[in-house]
Parts: C-alpha cells; sequence; structure tokens
C-alpha cells in the first residue's frame, strides 16, 4: 500500500506473502512518502521486497508508530522487516524474529533512522544495538 502526505491506521490486519517488485521494490505491505503510520497488533509475515527496500515497510521522510505487531521472515535486499530513510520510529512491545536483508539490515548507518525502543523482542536487532543513538 502506498501511501504519501496522509496519516493511515492499520490495527488487527495480517499482512503476509506480499512482494513488492520493481526496480527496486519498495516497502510489501506499507510504503510511505511524507506520511505516518500508527500499525497496532498486526502480522507481518513472510513479505518481500524483490531487490529492494524494506520486506514489510518502507518509509521516507515520514514516521512510524508501531505497538504489539509482530515481524516474521520478511525480506529485503535492505532493511529484513522494515527501512527507513530520513524517518523516525517509535516501537512499543512490537516482536522482530528471522527477518533478512541480503545487503544490508536495519543497523545501516546509512538508512538508520531514529528508533525509540519502548520494550521490544531484539531477536534481529540486538547485534545492532551499538548503532543506535539516544536522544
Amino acid at each position: 500500500m502506498y501511501i504519501e502526505n496522509s496519516h493511515a491506521k492499520a490495527n488487527c490486519n495480517k499482512f503476509e506473502e506480499n512482494e513488492a517488485n520493481g526496480d527496486p521494490g519498495y516497502g510489501a505491505a506499507f510504503y510511505l512518502f511524507e506520511s505516518s503510520l500508527d500499525a497496532k497488533l498486526n502480522i507481518f509475515t513472510k513479505n518481500k521486497a524483490i531487490g529492494g527496500y524494506g520486506g514489510a515497510i518502507e518509509v521516507d521522510f515520514s514516521q512510524l508508530y508501531l505497538t504489539s505487531n509482530t515481524f516474521t521472515s520478511n525480506t529485503a535486499a535492505y532493511g529484513g522487516a522494515i527501512l527507513g530513510y530520513e524517518s523516525a520510529m517509535m516501537t512499543n512491545a512490537d516482536s522482530f524474529t528471522d527477518n533478512a536483508a541480503s545487503v544490508v539490515s536495519i543497523c545501516s548507518t546509512r538508512f538508520l533512522f531514529q528508533i525509540i525502543l519502548v520494550y521490544q523482542s531484539l531477536t534481529d536487532i540486538a547485534p545492532c544495538l551499538p548503532f543506535l543513538e539516544w536522544n
């Protein structure tokens, strides 16, 4: 779903086996540009950004607010579950498991965006914690 210059909400949905194809593909479930997304209690499973960015979600110049979502087995070249550029993300009780990026994961300093972790299952991003800066 492409969202531009808007605010969207997604609650209690299942986003499974979606594909973002293109040169490159952007966010198989959501691609936000200059927008915001408030997502709660969603399940993101086996989404793919083929040769692209953010297996489940890509955010550019946007804000992403996550609460109690589950991200499992999402894949992309950059950012297995989520990739953001010049964006902010706040997570609260989200779970990230077995997401994979073939080139760079969420901890890339080039694509790293401000992340606020409230309570987190850190299966995928624990190795990246030294890269996070707390403001």
